[in-house]
């Protein structure tokens, strides 16, 4: 016996050699707390998702999805980027493929300015054949790749993303965005009224960000100011300024009608 000791302290000196392994019942709470913190997640009720997700990986450590899940809570919740970033990178260790985590990752490293450590993981996720989604990954691949200098490849991606997927409103706006750099007020019109087509819907007004559709329209104006197409201008000004009245941008609105009548 007295040889045995020193052999298990020697074993536990070995980093991660005596990790806990979580039992049967361990793994069955914490799944019944990741399931509570993804549904608080998706009610926006940021605080008791990070709360159930935390007590979801105090129970079960290596639960990918507990990551996935708090890596967005952390990103979409209080954007806390690096602790986002810590999870999200612990989920794609622990599970191969795990694309919509890698998208997330990517997503969170595009939000630190870091497109360039973004690109793989955006690539990644798209190469996943069985992946439902791939035009999300691709969208944000497109806009990584004109933000690093490949313009011709990323406006190519961005408008393959929204050519799968016609209800891809980030997409249009990021169309819309380069054109305006570039300066191309018809092209601007183009993808913005394309924005309008597809997400200014019953179905989809409520996932947009608050003062999206009010910019749309208000960008629009802006747009067809610069084209000389006064009548555009007016209706777009006229829409935003009725229909958002209660948003900041009502008042640029309002502003730009008045000196067109």
């Amino acid at each position: 016996m007295a040889r045995i000791v020193p052999a298990l302290l020697l074993l536990c000196a070995v980093p991660l050699a005596c990790k806990h392994v979580p039992t049967e019942q361990e793994v069955e709470r914490a799944g019944y707390a990741r399931d509570l913190g993804v549904s608080a997640m998706h009610k926006q009720d940021y605080r008791q998702a990070l709360s159930e997700l935390t007590r979801a990986l105090e129970l079960n450590p290596d639960d990918p999805e507990a990551h996935y899940a708090l890596g967005l809570t952390y990103f979409s919740g209080f954007n806390r980027l690096n602790e986002a970033e810590d999870h999200l990178r612990k989920a794609v260790a622990l599970r191969a493929k795990f694309s919509d985590a890698e998208n997330a990752l990517g997503n969170v490293l595009m939000a630190k300015g870091n497109c360039d450590a973004a690109i793989p993981f955006f690539e990644r996720a798209m190469s996943n054949l069985v992946w439902p989604t791939p035009y999300l990954a691709e969208q944000n691949l497109g806009w990584c790749l004109y933000r690093t200098g490949k313009q011709d490849q990323g406006i190519n991606h961005l408008k393959s993303a929204v050519n799968i997927q016609p209800q891809l409103c980030g997409g249009y706006d990021y169309l819309a965005r380069i054109y305006a750099e570039r300066g191309d007020q018809a092209e601007i019109i183009r993808w913005l009224e394309k924005y309008l087509q597809h997400c200014d819907t019953e179905k989809l007004r409520g996932f947009l960000a608050p003062g999206q559709l009010s910019s749309v329209f208000f960008r629009l104006g802006m747009a067809a100011l610069r084209s000389e197409a006064k009548d555009n201008a007016r209706t777009y000004f006229a829409t935003c300024a009725e229909r958002f009245k209660e948003e900041d941008v009502a008042a640029e609105c309002r502003k730009n009608l008045a000196l067109l009548e």
